[in-house]
């Protein structure tokens, strides 16, 4: 069996492939070498030493993404019946360029068995190479390899020569030799004879969204020029219910000198990758308290603010130090007696931001996380100052982390948070004082209310930001759809007219208040609730989450 789909926008043509146990893709554009990239897998795995196979075609669902632009998601599932793979595809309006990426989830619930994924493919493409093709990167910074930081380097694929190697990413500090931004440019042609002489033609670039290791392999044959890209050094347990992101990659086509390259890339991605901060005074001058090294104190640092206001300095960093080690992000009490509260209120009361530096995949041997588990220690050497290196594909110690930060945001009043963030603590609290449950439409309705109560201090510009992140940027698990910004709207409207900043109130500290009570000081307009729960049935009468919302006597009860 096989089947095949294809999106179109413009110029810009993706053609997505399933048969024999693999999904592919290629490319087509005029601008790009030879007018098309070749069919390529975009869907390969290694699981338990074997490639997997995606026998079943589960669903294909063609639905527009922003501006109305193109978007697929194939769902497939493997020969084993333990694997499902989600892959999609996007184009975007006004841009010549493609987004893809996926995840795979385990579907059966054998608990005996967990299948380890040990190979994850991130890109493979080949354009036609009658002539030579040169690939262009860009160098990273590494603290042992000084000679010449983002340098450009230009590297001609000639045929049947070894393949060149980039590596990205996060490889450790100490790596003596360069590494790559992730980002390589291709255009067909030699290398520019000069700068005074830049070349120019047709050509693709390609972008990794992805900061662990990966390697980059790009090769010529004498019919075609290829890159291809994967993560390096996988080992990642599926256990039932467990998923695995396989990381996005955009690619885009360019007509021109690798000036284009890059003005095309930065279009694209502050469309789309990354927009612009919603403040037009960004970037915004710093203060960075590294000039003191670790050496610094609260006396010396609150001095130092009223120096930064006179300068017109807009945000002020403590950098390493202030914290008891590397690993335990809670202020050194030797430096800092009373916290960092003191050095934050009064940031805040001269007009800047204030946030710290935070080493957060490093932990010290001695910290007590590390002393409590030390098997989080993927590398127990001195990666950062003395201190290793942590994993984050543990779960519970991604999640130790996850808690340590939201305290310390919390607790210190580190800003970097948009108007209406609360503690974990306090939005649980939340979820209850709105009748809500914690599937996801639940959770876009109690950040619409928070933030909604929080109106006064949120502009348009910075609201539509928000959603625009929490669609695209956050973590996939947790990012939202269409419908869920819906009912974020719907809290927002919620929350908007309430007299009340309830992420303010310290709501879990009065458990044993009744809930109405707690209802009239949180200025939870019950009336409102009411209606705009009815208009979500309404709406989405299929939803698990509508289906549950509360009845009138539920949401009107005060016991």
């Amino acid at each position: 069996m096989s089947a095949a789909w294809d999106l179109k926008l413009a110029d810009m043509h993706c053609h997505v492939e399933w048969r024999a146990g693999q999904l592919f893709w290629q490319l087509r554009h005029p601008d790009a070498p030879g007018d098309a990239t070749h069919l390529a897998p975009i869907s390969d795995l290694t699981v338990d030493h074997r490639p997997v196979q995606w026998t079943r075609l589960v669903a294909a669902e063609d639905t527009p993404g922003p501006n109305a632009a193109p978007h697929l998601a194939v769902t497939v599932e493997d020969s084993s019946g333990r694997l499902r793979l989600v892959r999609h595809f996007e184009l975007f309006a006004g841009h010549a360029f493609a987004r893809t990426w996926g995840v795979v989830e385990r579907i059966d619930n054998d608990e005996a068995a967990v299948p380890v994924i040990e190979d994850a493919a991130i890109l493979h493409m080949a354009v036609d190479a009658p002539d030579t093709v040169t690939l262009l990167h860009v160098e990273q910074f590494s603290w042992p390899y000084h000679k010449d930081f983002f340098s450009q380097r230009q590297i001609p694929l000639v045929p049947n020569l070894t393949s060149h190697e980039l590596r990205m990413g996060s490889f450790p500090a100490h790596y003596t030799a360069p590494t790559s931004c992730a980002w390589v440019a291709l255009r067909a042609g030699r290398p520019d004879p000069s700068d005074e002489t830049p070349g120019s033609g047709r050509g693709l670039v390609v972008g990794i969204e992805f900061n662990g290791k990966s390697r980059l392999c790009a090769w010529a044959t004498p019919a075609q020029a290829a890159v291809d890209s994967r993560i390096d050094d996988l080992a990642h347990p599926l256990p039932p219910g467990g998923r695995f992101e396989v990381p996005a990659f955009f690619a885009g086509c360019y007509a021109g000198d690798w000036d284009e390259a890059g003005y095309a890339t930065q279009r694209f991605a502050e469309a789309y990758v990354h927009p612009p901060m919603p403040d037009e005074r960004y970037p915004w001058v710093q203060y960075n308290s590294w000039k003191y090294g670790q050496e610094i104190d609260e006396a010396q640092q609150l001095a130092v603010l009223e120096r930064c206001a006179a300068l017109g300095i807009e945000v002020a960093i403590l950098d390493l130090g202030w914290a008891r080690t590397i690993g335990d992000w809670r202020p050194n009490p030797a430096k800092f007696p009373r916290g960092l509260r003191p050095i934050a209120d009064r940031a805040h009361e001269l007009g800047m931001k204030f946030g710290v530096h935070v080493a957060i995949a490093q932990m010290a041997p001695d910290a007590p996380a590390a002393l409590e588990h030390p098997e989080w220690l993927a590398f127990g050497g001195n990666d950062y100052y003395g201190a290793g290196a942590i994993c984050l594909g543990h779960a519970p110690c991604r999640e130790w982390l996850i808690d340590s930060l939201v305290r310390l945001v919390g607790e210190e009043h580190l800003d970097y948070t948009l108007p209406g963030a609360v503690a974990l603590d306090r939005h649980d609290c939340i979820h209850v004082l709105l009748g809500r449950g914690l599937l996801g439409p639940d959770e876009a309705f109690v950040v619409g209310y928070t933030m909604g109560a929080a109106s006064s201090s949120i502009d348009g510009e910075l609201l539509e930001t928000f959603k625009l992140i929490a669609k695209r940027l956050y973590p996939r698990h947790y990012r939202m759809s269409e419908a869920d910004l819906f009912v974020f709207d719907l809290g927002y409207q919620a929350g908007a007219r309430s007299a009340v900043r309830i992420d303010s109130l310290p709501l879990e500290q009065q458990l044993d208040v009744p809930i109405g009570t707690l209802r009239e000081q949180a200025g939870v307009d019950v009336a409102t609730l009411r209606a705009l729960y009815a208009a979500e049935r309404a709406l989405f009468p299929g939803s698990p989450a509508s289906a549950r919302l509360p009845g009138v006597g539920v949401v009107d009860s005060a016991a």
